[in-house]
């Protein structure tokens, strides 16, 4: 699947933390495809940010391309819940897979056997580790449902489970075997996988349909076994269960590639670093920004061939107030470093000298542009006046993008259309809590015909913050 269709046709629904920092046991679900995530300093909002990150650079070091994730951190002591290095950190996300024609077109696109449905759910887990500076995948979990199959591996049980419906089973063999019936209303295939070792860690490139089949194939008698138990047929032939294994093999590698491909296309702003920004950098085709946006000019260039389109640079009037003709290009020094280039009514700008705001809005609107499966900024608010919030938080609607943003101001509160799209996080007894605000608070809204940051800023909230109005995750 490509970029464009990965975000079109799988939309993350939960993800979950345990013992990163504060995060100790940490879900959060997203009704909304814009989540506003609020609360105090030290409330533990930076950190689920880096733990969106930690994600990310754990599939880049199973994939070979980054070194020990934890050394940014000081080390894995540094990061675990009371820095207990016996005790793995925990990450997980839940996906829908959209049950649309096209995204079922497109993950049957390259399948040679039918008939081929696409999951709609997905779930996958990883447990990992820095114990002595070591990092390490200790474990992972992988389950799809939907479309009468449900599959799952998890390769610290070195255990794969399959349930098929009795009607998806007939209809699979009814060309090669059409008398292969099941006794009961599905198929409950459970098998301990002689290879597992060769199917870790489950989420790199080299976990493909090939080395799949090759893991089942060894286990193949079982196959045969467990089906011909659960079967109406005596006889059954070892190429029809190979068949079958082949088209498991086949259903994984996809959800895998989808799954990978999915985290790889988190992006995470925070801890922007404007001085690298403002300086000439050498041009290289760069696909993917790098969390503090050091690599944003080469980026933007990628993301424009070159060329900055007029809709562009009219979004960033709404970041330079008052400025009539605004012009945006690409500058290159006399040694080949490209650099951007701003003129205002006239005036053209170093880049020195252009504002944080307009540069964090062009950060922002060149991944709406590029297109993210998530999009999570830390600090939405610095560098941006509030009528320029309020014009990115409907530009991420406007675009149906997936955005995750943090703020410890009450400001982006009154820019969501519902309290729906809110989410509090409160530091209680050394850990996060999470809390989503309840339909009471759209009552005391209307009530006091207040704005949502002066209802909480006013301490109304505080007398029922223990009661439904705070439903804890």
């Amino acid at each position: 699947m490509d970029l464009k269709n990965i975000n079109e046709c799988m939309e993350l629904k939960k993800f979950w933390v345990k013992n990163f920092k504060s995060l100790r046991d940490v879900t959060l679900e997203f009704p909304t495809r814009l989540t506003i995530i609020a609360g105090t300093n030290g409330s533990g909002k930076t950190a689920l940010v880096e733990a969106f990150e930690l994600l990310t650079n754990t599939i880049e070091w199973a994939m070979g391309r980054t070194t020990n994730p934890f050394l940014k951190w000081w080390g894995y002591d540094k990061v675990v819940w009371r820095h207990d290095e016996n005790t793995p950190i925990i990450l997980g996300l839940e996906l829908e897979y959209k049950n649309k024609e096209e995204c079922v077109k497109e993950f049957c696109r390259k399948s040679p056997f039918k008939p081929c449905k696409a999951p709609t759910r997905i779930s996958y887990e990883i447990y990992i580790t820095g114990k002595e500076g070591r990092f390490q995948i200790l474990k992972e979990s992988l389950r799809a449902q939907g479309n009468d199959l449900d599959v799952s591996i998890d390769t610290d049980k070195g255990e794969l489970i399959v349930i098929m419906s009795k009607e998806a089973f007939e209809k699979m063999f009814k060309d090669v075997a059409p008398t292969l019936t099941l006794k009961s209303d599905s198929l409950r295939l459970g098998i301990k996988l002689k290879a597992a070792q060769e199917v870790k860690p489950l989420i790199t490139k080299c976990v493909d349909f090939c080395t799949l089949f090759h893991v089942f194939e060894k286990d193949l008698d079982d196959f045969v076994k467990i089906i011909r138990e659960q079967s109406t047929s005596e006889k059954i032939a070892k190429k029809n269960i190979r068949y079958f294994s082949g088209y498991i093999a086949w259903h994984l590698s996809e959800i895998i590639n989808a799954v990978r491909k999915f985290i790889n296309n988190i992006t995470i702003i925070k801890d922007i670093d404007w001085k690298t920004i403002r300086n000439p950098q050498t041009l290289t085709r760069q696909d993917r920004l790098m969390p503090d946006a050091s690599n944003f000019v080469p980026f933007l260039y990628t993301v424009t061939e070159g060329i900055i389109s007029e809709s562009l640079a009219e979004a960033l009037k709404y970041a330079f107030i008052g400025v009539q003709d605004l012009r945006l290009s690409f500058g290159v020094t006399e040694d080949g470093r490209v650099f951007l280039k701003l003129v205002a009514d006239g005036v053209t700008l170093t880049p020195a000298s252009i504002p944080s705001g307009v540069l964090k809005t062009l950060i922002i609107e060149s991944l709406l542009l590029r297109g993210a499966s998530v999009i999570v900024i830390d600090e939405f608010e610095n560098s941006l006046h509030p009528e320029l919030q309020q014009f990115l938080m409907d530009e991420f609607r406007s675009r149906n993008a997936f955005v995750i943003l943090t703020t410890h101001s009450t400001v982006p509160l009154d820019y969501a259309k519902s309290v729906s799209e809110v989410v509090i996080l409160r530091l209680e007894g050394g850990e996060t809590r999470v809390y989503r605000l309840g339909r009471e608070v759209e009552e005391e809204l209307e009530k006091h015909k207040m704005t949502l940051s002066e209802l909480f800023e006013s301490g109304l909230l505080e007398p029922i913050k223990l009661g439904s109005t705070y439903e804890s995750l």
